[in-house]
């Protein structure tokens, strides 16, 4: 992938990946009218309420539902950020989280660097999953 970017001209900045334990809390959340049984396939996107880091592979709802049912009082996220600290995206990694209440695709929302949507977009590549950008 390096060497493709290179090729075109094109210089990623650095990024870094973390994994930490955060509380299972949303923090901003979009407005979408959702209903029907959790786990659901289509929700609202959110950011973690603890640094304010926005999912890119689980919907509101089902992190809501999840940790309520499990009485989760943290949830593990791996988290790539870029050089600016609101250059975040967090995928949902904890192994009490069944399958079916993770995206298998990556919804990237809002702005971020070249250097997190590589980051993010092979992590989940590798992981078997799709990805979806709005607007694209």
């Amino acid at each position: 992938m390096d060497e493709i970017l290179k090729a075109a001209g094109i210089t990623v900045p650095p990024c870094f990946v973390e994994r930490k334990r955060v509380r299972p809390v949303a923090g901003e959340v979009s407005t979408v009218g959702v209903s029907g049984e959790r786990p659901i396939a289509w929700g609202n996107y959110f950011t973690f309420a603890d640094g304010d880091v926005r999912c890119g592979n689980m919907w509101a709802e089902n992190l809501e539902h999840i940790a309520s049912k499990l009485r989760m009082t943290d949830v593990e996220i791996l988290v790539w950020t870029g050089t600016d600290p609101d250059d975040a995206v967090a995928v949902v990694v904890d192994a009490r989280v069944p399958k079916e209440y993770l995206n298998d695709s990556l919804y990237l929302y809002g702005s971020l660097s070249l250097a997190v949507r590589v980051a993010a977009e092979n992590f989940v590549r590798l992981a078997g999953g799709k990805i979806k950008i709005p607007g694209r």
